[in-house]
């Protein structure tokens, strides 16, 4: 299917009715959307298809439809009922059978025992409705029991029964919706002459057997895994899924868990469990208990967002709404680490999020959940764009006054796992490997040619062909050796390197500074070095030897140099962005000395920002270079208890950024980021760390993206 043949997410008048409003949801999507996506992955029936924010089950509708396997995870109870009461599997049961069953046994049951029950949701509906209500419940879970059925599809019959119960609440209880979608208004209402709570029960319970026919009309062997459960810790195996459509909640701060408020209560009367369920939702407009920091990983436009609002003038912009947003997108970001987890290789995922605002600021979120997608190391794009005419900000007539006529995007974004990404955002995760290292040292040629020539002719008088030339030392003398490293110095690194002799080993014992990479060497240390390996040097050695050896430590020179010029690069990208200068500088602790890679301001007795760049080559490697930072940050804050300190770190394997963030997560460490070699990446980081010291320049802070699809 081509692209732009993908219908739009928006429902329909089809979808606001029958099977879709069993329950009023905001923000669900369409049937057709689902539909076109499914043909575009051209996915078979043997196919998984997973939604990780299941809603109102939209997604399990149509798969089902389509006979293709699905899996759903909702965090809210509520909702998940609902879902899985929209199964096919109930049209092979006697669900007619079962509703008379359960009314009958209600008939005959004593409602005085249930109205001795407190009423947890007495502002949503009167005691006697409510004790009904729980009377009718009993009965069902006691008929249910009974049947003899798989466990399975008891579960689906309850389901389908709760669902009518909620239904039944909201028909009998004191129920206006506000504005808000989300938010329900409390009525004082006599409900005197109103129809029988069991009355009602049947009539709706009807209703849905007739909507569940309506909509699989069509045999369905399908039976859909729905479950309770947490986007960002997916009950799932790696690699268990082929393909992902889904919606997350949007950042409009909606209250999800309070739009199914009293189900919730009605299942459990605790308050204290309504509100974990709340702080648990993904983009709830409450603040938990534990704010998570600002990553560099979520992106440049996230973090550009999140910047602009920390310095926004209005009011509760950095001490709530930052907070409320910082939530939301750490939520995000773990889900879709999640979802990379589950996929399969060459798997797929669709992505369908809305654009909103922060007072002036555009809140542009496919393009940021296209971003962490890459900054995880999936090929990310936005797929289809629409422009949205009604949007959960229309509702607000105050938020005009900061942008006139705004207009908000519906994306569908497009993540696939383990292929390449297209060379326009591959510096992202470019962290090379020690053979991509070697092969990017230039100049091996070049130095083995001069120092075969050097060899060849500096040893000329001790060759020895065995079938290649091999150098005679054993009847060199100390002077002969002398001279030649004196003539051509070039010779030192390869005849050191043949004995394992560093620098450091010449410069303890011999007191003496020799650069083996220079051009020349006085005559008096060429004569103290050569006395000095002449002993320990073998017999003879061949040319070719030490050609390979010398090729060895040059290339390790090189590849070392370049690390050097890595953390260079980060200092330099500090100051341009911050337009102040960064330096190294060091600092005293307890008769100890440390020094930071990177420190603002550049001199003076005070630093209020530090930084420790850090490389860090391999995975048994990152337990001491982590035990190093936090020492640094600790005693960084014993001497500037209110400067800020950070760490940028070069770690390629980005499966354990999370666990090495983990290991350093300290009060004392203000923030770590992860950069590779690439410039761009590294100019990323450093924006990033800047943002948060509130060092970054204006001109940087509200730089527009211009790679805006």
């Amino acid at each position: 299917m081509r692209v732009d043949s993908i219908r739009s997410a928006k429902r329909g008048p089809a979808e606001r009715k029958g099977l879709h409003n069993w329950h009023p949801y905001y923000a669900g999507y369409s049937e057709a959307v689902v539909e076109d996506l499914l043909s575009f992955f051209e996915a078979s029936p043997s196919d998984i298809i997973l939604d990780p924010w299941l809603g109102s089950g939209t997604t399990s509708v149509v798969c089902q439809k389509k006979n293709i396997n699905v899996v759903g995870r909702e965090i809210n109870p509520v909702m998940a009922i609902f879902s899985r009461s929209k199964s096919a599997l109930l049209l092979e049961l006697d669900l007619p059978k079962y509703l008379n069953c359960i009314i009958s046994a209600y008939l005959k049951s004593d409602n005085t025992i249930a109205e001795k029950h407190d009423n947890p949701i007495g502002e949503f509906i009167n005691d006697s409705d409510y004790a009904g209500l729980k009377m009718i419940e009993k009965c069902m879970l006691a008929y249910v029991d009974q049947l003899q059925i798989e466990e399975i599809k008891k579960l689906f019959v309850t389901d389908f029964f709760y669902a009518s119960i909620f239904q039944t609440l909201r028909v009998c209880g004191t129920f206006k919706k506000g504005t808000n979608p989300t938010w329900i208004k409390k009525l004082n209402i006599n409900h005197e002459g109103q129809q029988s709570i069991s009355s009602v029960f049947y009539t709706i319970s009807q209703a849905m057997i007739r909507d569940l026919e309506e909509n699989f009309r069509h045999s369905c062997s399908i039976v859909p895994d729905i479950r309770i459960g947490n986007s960002t810790q997916l009950d799932l195996l790696d690699n268990s899924v082929n393909y992902i459509i889904t919606s997350p909640p949007y950042l409009t701060r909606i209250d999800y868990a309070v739009s199914t408020q009293p189900e919730l209560l009605f299942l459990n009367s605790k308050l204290s469990s309504f509100n974990l369920i709340r702080r648990q939702t993904m983009g709830a407009p409450i603040i938990r208990e534990r704010i998570p920091e600002q990553s560099g990983e979520w992106g440049i436009t996230c973090n550009t967002f999140l910047n602009k609002v920390a310095i926004h003038n209005s009011k509760a912009a950095n001490s709530y709404y930052r907070k409320n947003f910082l939530q939301y997108f750490s939520d995000a970001y773990q889900s879709l680490l999640e979802i990379k987890r589950v996929l399969r290789t060459g798997g797929k995922a669709a992505i369908i999020v809305q654009s909103s605002y922060f007072k002036e600021i555009e809140i542009k979120l496919g393009e940021i959940y296209k971003e962490m997608g890459q900054q995880i190391g999936l090929t990310a794009s936005i797929l289809k764009r629409q422009t949205v005419k009604q949007h959960m900000a229309h509702i607000n007539t105050k938020s005009s006054q900061y942008v006139p006529n705004k207009i908000f995007y519906e994306d569908i974004v497009l993540l696939r796992k383990d292929i390449s990404m297209d060379n326009k955002d591959e510096h992202l995760l470019d962290y090379s490997d020690h053979r991509t290292q070697i092969e990017k040292v230039e100049g091996v040629e070049e130095r083995l040619d001069k120092l075969k020539h050097a060899l060849t002719v500096g040893f000329k008088n001790h060759l020895e062909s065995h079938e290649s030339f091999f150098i005679n030392f054993q009847d060199m003398t100390a002077e002969e050796l002398a001279n030649t490293f004196f003539e051509y110095p070039i010779i030192i690194k390869s005849v050191l390197a043949a004995v394992n002799v560093a620098g450091r080993a010449i410069k303890r014992d011999l007191e003496i500074d020799v650069d083996t990479y220079k051009a020349d060497i006085t005559r008096e240390k060429a004569g103290i070095l050569a006395g000095y390996v002449k002993p320990i040097l073998p017999a003879i050695i061949s040319i070719d030897a030490l050609l390979e050896l010398d090729r060895w430590f040059y290339v390790d020179k090189e590849i070392r140099k370049s690390k050097g010029n890595w953390e260079k690069t980060i200092v330099d990208a500090l100051s341009k962005y911050s337009n102040k200068e960064f330096k190294k500088r060091k600092f005293t602790v307890d008769h100890q000395q440390f020094e930071l890679d990177a420190a603002y301001p550049a001199e003076g007795d005070i630093i209020n920002v530090g930084v420790d760049v850090k490389r860090i080559e391999a995975r048994q490697d990152i337990h001491k270079r982590a035990d190093e930072i936090v020492n640094k940050a600790l005693k960084f804050k014993a001497v500037y208890p209110n400067g800020l300190f950070f760490a940028v770190i070069y770690y390629p394997i980005v499966a354990d950024h999370i666990n090495l963030r983990e290991r350093l997560t300290n009060e004392s460490i203000d923030g770590i980021y992860f950069a590779t070699e690439n410039t761009l990446s590294i100019d990323q980081q450093a924006k990033y760390l800047l943002g948060k010291a509130n060092l970054l320049s204006v001109e940087e802070l509200f730089k527009e993206d211009s790679d805006d699809t």
